[in-house]
């Protein structure tokens, strides 16, 4: 009850936690095709607790993440955002430096989204990676607004600093605007292709229903048999739609009849 309901911790066996089906490489390559799609493919889940798979800006339900597989033009979007995350770590380093702790807190949260996001090399979460992508652009409006402000002489620091904290401040908050735009580009490339990688994969797989993991095809033959039919010692034949006579009666069947 309290992981289904609140989403803290795990309700799979620690052996079934973060487990991916490898994609081949060839079908990740643009205008490649796979010759037997698997929908399940796409749908990987990680049950993992950790808090930060909590604060993303757009979950895909309580407690999973979507992983996608990344091709070789996602990891080097992966890699470029790996770049990202060290200068902004450098950045979060000026703002305690210039104690301006407020700003600092909130940008290590935006930096452990962002983390959290591709540290799986086998998968990457496109919905946290797309909220990164947002925090860095909001950033960025934000610290272009700060450095104006700070060249009209209307922005003061919230404690007094002294000289080479106050080298700091300004290096900061004049050379954060560009990181964050640069930022919000890169991330925001590796979302589209994690995008285009998970459209490529519905595409080519069958739609399924509720209910009906049975017919997920498997090596590309459907997994399910006939109904039974069980031939009783009234000579009245049981399936799984009712119940058929050998007249051609079949129970529960009219125009104003409903089961309830």
């Amino acid at each position: 009850f309290w992981p289904r309901r609140f989403g803290v911790g795990s309700i799979e066996p620690p052996s079934r936690q973060g487990n991916i089906e490898p994609v081949p490489q060839e079908f990740l390559k643009s205008g490649s095709r796979r010759p037997t799609p698997s929908p399940l493919r796409p749908l990987i889940a990680s049950n993992s607790p950790a808090f930060t798979d909590k604060m993303c800006l757009f979950p895909m339900d309580g407690y999973q993440q979507m992983l996608i597989p990344p091709s070789e033009r996602a990891r080097r979007w992966a890699l470029g955002m790996k770049i990202v995350l060290s200068i902004h770590i450098v950045v979060i380093t000026g703002f305690f430096l210039s104690a301006l702790y407020i700003d600092a807190v909130v940008d290590l949260l935006g930096a452990l989204i962002g983390y959290m996001s591709i540290r799986n090399p086998r998968g990457y979460n496109f919905q946290q990676v797309l909220c990164y992508s947002i925090y860095l652009g909001m950033d960025s409006f934000w610290s272009v607004i700060r450095t104006v402000l700070f060249f009209l002489g209307l922005s003061r620091t919230q404690t007094p600093l002294v000289a080479w904290q106050y080298h700091i401040y300004v290096a900061t908050i004049t050379s954060s605007g560009v990181f964050y735009m640069f930022g919000s580009v890169v991330t925001w490339k590796l979302y589209r292709e994690l995008r285009a990688i998970f459209a490529r994969l519905m595409d080519e797989a069958p739609p399924i229903h509720v209910g009906q993991a049975a017919f997920v095809p498997q090596n590309g033959e459907p997994r399910y048999s006939p109904v039974p039919v069980n031939e009783n010692s009234d000579g009245v034949a049981r399936t799984g739609a009712g119940i058929r006579d050998r007249d051609g009666f079949q129970a529960f069947s009219g125009k104003k009849y409903s089961l309830r």
